[in-house]
């Protein structure tokens, strides 16, 4: 007897024991998948990636073509892994990939110009990575080659809030792979991507961080379930922690720094590195605080042994462990071209649009502003310059009347002596009035410059500026904390070029102290840059004016009013006392949140003159949102309906009012309502909506069923509640709706308080969604044997694993999933075993309508969709997966769905040749 099924949700472990390891689903597949922690069809996608680029590129750079058809062939005899949904899109994605790469011989020439970084080890360092290659192993050209090409062949999906970026990102990535080939040539080149928008040139450069992964991601902490996951146990590895056996033991001992019911990977690897070193999150702070950022260098760490020597171990040990896990799901050159392409969100053609002018109030009125400073001062210099100017006037004046005295007296000589004489006073004279005219004219001169330079200053510092300062984003910056499906703000940060050209010199601002050191080392080199035909004359008040500004710089009325002008440029509250809660500031003069938008991204990266041509709309209802999106794809030229048809994986790039994504018109039944004439609003309604609600309304639960899904209902709840819940929730007749189903369970929740954390109604219209219809085991058995008739396969006489005597929608799948692998002795197939189950059912009434899904999230693994909820009846906006079996509704976007929300709409760039060409 094989491991008891539904008991365990995953049936892979079951099918793995029966017929072994085959292809790529292997045992770290499986513990991803159990633990929930990380994405199992990422590592697929990206194990094979490496092993695509690593088989068609030999040691000496040489890409081998005879070697793709086999590859190509591989990938379409196992395209489709049992219980794997996503995994699916993954493969058909590298398989679109690889044909590409057959037939486009500028996929191969670009391919063929990647070659490791020159002195640039920022691109080493994510080349390495990419590849798992060790520190001491020379890195040769065939590395770069293959890094790029597995960048390439492993799909990109979204892990934090750079949607505006990351859905473009996917699209290129998809579509038109040549540009990523060439964006990451230059930046393992050169370190930064460049475009010209107008004439004037922006840069991109090559980000420092590959991001966290799912590191974050919020999970329930069940020790037991937790403990499986691959990831944890090579981070606990990757630091010294723990061996593998005893992981759910290290994670029952901090389960007192867990805050539950939810935690993340990077919660459990600090509480179990801080346990181990004996230290608390005090003594981080308290050692962070007092040194420097830059810690975890070995020749920055404590020499004591004591706390400060265990933080610094703390720091770069965590810093191990974290790249250890990320690994293992993600890739990282990929991920930075994506993180460095976003930079170009906040590509501006004008400083005063920045952040950092905004902080540093260049007005004469700003309160302890370097505008203050400089007007100030310059203007006593020009106080002085006007008095000693008034000084040399009157000197002049009184000379003057002394010139005309000797003129009047030398027309009255009467001697050839005294004439000799007056003439010898005259001239004394004379030179006396040319002295002091062209000392007042100098000064006049030099104040009617210094009425001037306060002007001319900021002008100077203002085109410096993008000399010296970058505004790049930045993964990691994490300001703003959102909803799981609202997009953070998009994070920059500002880095200091020091005024070099090589982006590796290039440092990153992280605090109030590298700020200033930035800002007067930026004034120190903007006095050099003036050359002596601008400031003849004036060097000694330039130099006064920037030692002043250099003083002004590193006084706390400065740096606390540059908080002060961040928040009223982007009209939040101010602070009180910034410098002792910087935790508590969104936006820094360093580090902020910024709107990003992908019209902007779009418009910086294609180098658009303008803004990208879009159809938008503010929306009261979900129908009249989705009738829109119809009526704007019926509204396209023909030739571009046409290349939906016939290449299904072309998008357009949307947006909502919070997150971008891309729209994909080939999605069924999303493709044949464009594709109809009817008046939309009655097709979507009567062929779309109704067939929906149809099947619900005609759902009731006797019973057994009733039973079954109220046990269904309080696996969410954590053990000690389940016996309370069931005991709550009971059948007020011998037949209930499945509307019904749901108040009653709302009625218990709110009978106590403690339900409403652990089982949020999301998560119960979710498990409806994949739950119903039940069926019971007879029936599965009947249908499982017609539909395995239409396979030519044989049905089983004996059922390897025990079945329950009802079977939710999610069970009756994998059931069936686990019955053709067991009999096939295959966990993936050439044909969609699944999508041909879903249709068998559902021409057997056994089966919802399809759902209507009709773009992709970036999000891993689901699609956006139009769904009626089985317990309201009503039609929502939900995430699901590729199939429709799976899901849950978008509860937090409501506020845009229903009219509430009036200041953002929802739109459509309709013209993809302004972003792809």
């Amino acid at each position: 007897m094989l491991t008891p099924y539904p008991s365990d949700p995953k049936f892979f472990p079951m099918v793995r024991a029966e017929i072994g390891e085959k292809g790529d689903l292997d045992e770290t597949f499986e513990g991803m998948e159990t633990s929930g922690l990380q994405e199992g069809s990422s590592y697929i996608a990206l194990k094979r990636a490496r092993r695509f680029a690593k088989t068609l590129i030999d040691s000496d750079g040489v890409l081998d073509l005879s070697r793709l058809p086999p590859l190509i062939e591989e990938l379409k005899q196992n395209l489709y892994p049992v219980g794997m949904e996503w995994g699916v899109e993954k493969g058909l994605f590298q398989l679109r990939a690889l044909e590409k790469l057959l037939r486009n011989p500028e996929l191969l020439r670009l391919l063929g110009t990647i070659d490791v970084p020159y002195r640039e080890p920022l691109g080493e360092q994510w080349i390495r990575l990419s590849l798992e290659i060790q520190k001491n192993e020379p890195l040769k050209k065939a590395d770069a080659m293959r890094a790029a090409l597995s960048a390439w062949l492993t799909p990109l999906r979204q892990n934090v809030g750079s949607c505006f970026a990351t859905a473009p990102a996917i699209l290129i990535q998809e579509e038109h792979p040549e540009l990523l080939l060439r964006d990451i040539k230059d930046l393992l080149e050169t370190g930064r991507l460049k475009r010209v928008i107008r004439g004037i040139e922006h840069q991109a450069p090559l980000v420092a961080t590959m991001g966290s992964g799912s590191l974050k991601e919020a999970v329930l902490f069940r020790p037991e379930v937790l403990a499986r996951s691959p990831g944890l146990e090579r981070a606990l590895a990757a630091m010294g922690v723990i061996q593998k056996n005893h992981i759910l033991t290290l994670l029952q001992k901090i389960i007192p720094a867990i805050t539950p019911p939810y935690t993340s990977a990077d919660e459990i690897l600090e509480a179990a590195l801080k346990q181990t070193l004996g230290i608390t999150h005090k003594d981080v702070k308290e050692v962070q605080e007092r040194l420097s950022p830059s810690l975890p260098s070995p020749l920055l760490r404590p020499k004591d042994g004591g706390k400060g020597q265990k933080v610094a171990d703390y720091l770069e040990k965590l810093e191990k462990g974290r790249t250890a896990f990320i690994l293992l799901t993600e890739h990282p050159l990929l991920k930075v071209w994506e993180y460095s392409i976003a930079s170009f969100a906040e590509t501006k053609g004008d400083f005063a649009q920045w952040n950092l002018y905004a902080s540093l109030g260049f007005g004469p009125n700003e309160s302890n502003g370097i505008g203050e400073v400089i007007h100030r001062l310059v203007q006593q210099q020009l106080d002085e310059a006007n008095r000693k100017m008034l000084d040399i006037q009157d000197e002049y004046k009184t000379a003057y009347l002394h010139l005309n005295l000797v003129e009047s007296r030398l027309k009255l000589a009467t001697t050839e002596k005294e004439l000799q004489w007056i003439r010898a006073d005259y001239q004394s004279k004379r030179n006396e009035f040319n002295t002091l005219e062209l000392l007042r004219d100098r000064e006049r001169h030099k104040a009617e410059r210094l009425a001037q330079l306060s002007n001319f200053l900021i002008d100077h510092f203002i085109d410096l500026f993008p000399k010296y300062f970058q505004e790049v984003y930045d993964p990691d910056l994490q300001e703003v904390k959102t909803g799981p499906f609202d997009d953070a703000p998009a994070g920059f940060h500002l880095l200091f070029k020091h005024g070099r050209e090589k982006v590796s010199a290039w440092t990153p601002i992280n605090n109030p102290e590298e700020f200033i050191e930035s800002l007067v080392s930026f004034f120190q080199s903007a006095e050099r840059e003036l050359n002596e035909e601008q400031i003849g004359g004036l060097e000694r008040e330039i130099t006064e004016v920037i030692t002043a500004i250099s003083l002004h710089l590193r006084t706390k009325p400065f740096i606390e009013s540059a908080f002060d002008r961040m928040a009223r440029a982007h009209r939040l509250p101010p602070i009180k006392d910034p410098l002792k809660n910087l935790d508590k500031i969104e936006k820094k003069p360093w580090a902020f949140t910024s709107g990003g938008t992908m019209s902007g991204f779009i418009s910086a990266y294609f180098s658009l003159e303008g803004s990208p041509t879009e159809k938008d709309r503010w929306v009261e209802t979900r129908e009249e949102l989705l009738v829109f999106l119809i009526d704007e794809i019926k509204r396209l030229p023909q030739q571009q309906k046409n290349s939906f048809e016939a290449h299904p994986e072309r998008s357009l790039l949307m947006h909502s009012p919070t997150h971008a994504f891309r729209l994909i018109p080939s999605l069924s039944p999303f493709k044949e309502a464009w594709n109809e004439e009817l008046f939309t609003y009655t097709w979507v309604r009567d062929f779309l909506i109704e067939p929906q609600k149809s099947f619900y309304r005609n759902l009731f639960l006797e019973a057994p069923s009733f039973d079954r899904l109220k046990e269904e209902v309080s696996k969410i709840l954590p053990q000690q509640l389940r016996e309370f819940f069931k005991d709550r929730l009971r059948s007020p007749s011998p037949w209930v709706s499945i509307t019904h189903f749901r108040e009653l369970v709302i009625e218990v929740m709110r009978q106590d308080n403690s339900f409403i954390s652990y089982l949020p109604l999301d998560e119960l219209d979710a498990l409806l969604f994949e739950s119903l219809p039940l069926i019971p085991q007879h029936a599965f058995f009947e249908l499982a044997s017609d539909f395995f008739e239409t396979l030519s396969l044989q049905f089983p006489t004996e059922i390897p694993f025990p079945l329950l005597p009802i079977l939710t929608r999610k069970e009756l799948r994998l059931a069936m999933g686990a019955l053709a692998a067991l009999q096939t002795k295959k966990n993936s197939f050439p044909i969609d075993l699944e999508q041909k189950w879903i249709s068998f059912l559902r021409k057997r009434e056994k089966e919802p309508p399809p759902t209507i899904l009709f773009a992709d999230t970036n999000w891993e693994g689901t699609y956006f969709s139009f769904q009626v909820n089985p317990g309201t009846l009503e039609l929502d906006l939900w995430r699901v997966n590729r199939l429709g079996t799976q899901g849950a509704p978008m509860s937090s976007w409501r506020g845009w769905l229903d009219g509430s929300k009036r200041t953002t709409t929802w739109g459509i760039y309709t013209n993809p040749n302004q972003y792809l060409g």
